[in-house]
């Protein structure tokens, strides 16, 4: 059975996205949750790796996820949030979709 980041990486890369969304490379934190570390959300080492790599426009970007961490990770850059699934939390993201797909479809259908 597939670990949660890699269960995500696969629906994203079995998603057939439109044309003009590209998925570059995927990034996850190998560090056990009970360790300290710069990568783990909502800290943005794993963002600051990626601004190393690729010319990203943060105020352009989405992060998607479907636990507070993310949504905290996406004020802390500046970018959008969409928050999956049954998401309640005190961190309001931009926008709620039910599943990946919708999410994905909102971004690239606006």
């Amino acid at each position: 059975m597939p670990d949660g980041r890699n269960g995500a990486t696969t629906a994203i890369a079995n998603y057939a996205p439109p044309s003009n969304i590209r998925i570059l490379q995927a990034y996850f934190c190998p560090h056990a949750r009970h360790l300290p570390c710069k990568c783990r959300k909502p800290e943005k080492g794993l963002i600051e790796q990626c601004l190393l790599n690729y010319d990203v426009d943060l105020d352009c970007s989405w992060v998607i996820g479907d636990s507070e961490s993310d949504i905290q990770l996406a004020h802390a850059i500046g970018s959008a949030s969409i928050a999956v699934g049954e998401y309640q939390s005190a961190t309001k993201p931009n926008y709620v979709a039910r599943d990946l797909t919708q999410a994905i479809d909102f971004i690239a259908n606006g």
